[in-house]
């Protein structure tokens, strides 16, 4: 919840916000505090899973035209890979005008289950990437390197963003984010998908002028 109160915090302010939520009660959580701190704020809010309510936040969001330009900005943020489809941002990516930034769990989840993930019997990567074809992928190079699984699937989902036409070049572009133990533990990697060079531009000037991240604390 943080994270949507910080971006309607922004200034200035996008016109319009669409929050869909899961949790009934996270919800109406959410609609109490920008009740309360950003009265002014036009919000839409869609109670349900967004990969069955894809479809309900695509009504939602203005239809632009010539005259009446505008680009939807969409943030994802899944506790674990299986609570985003990547048919979800397929049929988002098809209709709308869109940018995208998304937490990718590669460390949290991903890298911490490779045991359950590579289950032939487990589908979750199947769906978060939108095809089983890093399975041979991930069984040819995973003794001929020491690359991290968390890591190897998370630029499997950049090739797959590639492969919509969003701008992906190199691994460079991607934001990792590490947690403050002493460890420097890796969390997950940030990642920002647009079809435009100039949005490609902010996003790297963005990380390369952010201040040191914040501390977390377990």
């Amino acid at each position: 919840m943080v994270l949507q109160l910080l971006a309607l915090n922004v200034d200035p302010p996008f016109d319009e916000y669409i929050f869909c939520e899961k949790d009934e009660e996270n919800l109406f959580a959410l609609k109490r505090r920008v009740s309360k701190y950003f009265p002014s704020n036009k919000c839409t809010y869609i109670l349900g899973d967004c990969n069955d309510k894809v479809k309900d936040i695509i009504k939602a969001v203005p239809r632009f035209t010539k005259s009446y330009k505008g680009l939807t900005f969409c943030f994802v943020d899944p506790y674990k890979s299986s609570d985003i489809h990547f048919s979800t941002i397929e049929e988002l990516a098809y209709n709308l005008y869109i940018d995208f930034l998304l937490l990718i769990p590669s460390f949290m989840d991903i890298n911490r289950n490779e045991h359950n993930y590579t289950r032939m019997n487990d589908r979750s990567l199947d769906i978060f990437l939108g095809t089983d074809s890093w399975r041979s992928e991930w069984n040819k190079n995973r003794n001929k390197s020491n690359m991290k699984f968390g890591n190897f699937i998370t630029l499997q989902f950049c090739k797959r963003m590639k492969s919509l036409d969003f701008i992906y070049e190199s691994e460079n572009d991607l934001e990792l984010v590490k947690m403050e133990t002493g460890r420097n533990l890796p969390l997950y990697h940030l990642a920002f998908f647009s079809k435009n060079t100039l949005g490609i531009r902010f996003w790297r000037e963005t990380i390369r002028n952010t201040n040191e991240q914040l501390v977390f604390n377990w």
